[in-house]
């Protein structure tokens, strides 16, 4: 079985989807550390936003090594702002997609599992089994962007992960490639007045009725 859980930038989608599949016994994967974890080894070769154009048949190479259970990156070195604004622009470049859709693929065909990411429920898995679609106020969003980034919780710094939240969803709706939209057939889950826990009950309650 495969449910596919897509949204904009802290919705929550990754910490429920994490919960989920342990209430579940599936594996979870969430795509956007295999873009994050492809970031981390493009930077790590002097590979970076100024010059990636220069060096495709060198990021090809990279790719061509790259597995996602082989990674040697820790969480804090994957959910570093330079890797997030790196992955992004790497996620529009077509041999990196296909490379990341291999790896997707590639796991979902030998297990159940539950993946998370912008593009899940539309491009990669249109025929997923469940199609979830997280949504939360931006003030909300704001905050909980703040506290991964250890920020004061001041209205400064409010603004400025607002303002960076906003930017994102942009670039996310309006890339060429697999842009971040609602598929047709999905089940939309407001998380902004909810907590962790009545969100995964009410996912269960959902796939398991």
């Amino acid at each position: 079985m495969i449910i596919a859980i897509d949204g904009g930038a802290c919705t929550g989608k990754s910490t429920i989807a994490k919960l989920l599949a342990e209430r579940m016994d599936y594996l979870h994967i969430n795509s956007g550390m295999f873009f994050r974890q492809i970031s981390w080894l493009m930077l790590s070769n002097n590979i970076n936003a100024d010059n990636y154009t220069l060096n495709l048949n060198k990021i090809k190479c990279i790719l061509e090594r790259y597995t996602f259970s082989s990674n040697s990156m820790t969480d804090k070195e994957l959910k570093s702002q330079a890797v997030g604004d790196f992955g992004s622009i790497l996620a529009q470049i077509p041999i990196v997609r296909k490379k990341v859709s291999d790896e997707l693929h590639s796991v979902a065909s030998q297990k159940n599992v539950i993946i998370d990411g912008r593009d899940i429920g539309t491009t990669e898995f249109p025929n997923a089994d469940f199609k979830f679609y997280f949504i939360v106020d931006i003030q909300e969003r704001a905050k909980r962007l703040a506290k991964e980034r250890m920020y004061d919780e001041t209205e400064e710094n409010l603004r400025k992960c607002q303002d960076e939240l906003l930017k994102r969803d942009y670039e996310d709706m309006h890339r060429k490639i697999s842009p971040l939209r609602k598929a047709s057939d999905v089940i939309e889950i407001d998380g902004t007045n909810m907590s962790i826990n009545e969100i995964v009950n009410q996912l269960c309650k959902i796939i398991c009725d």
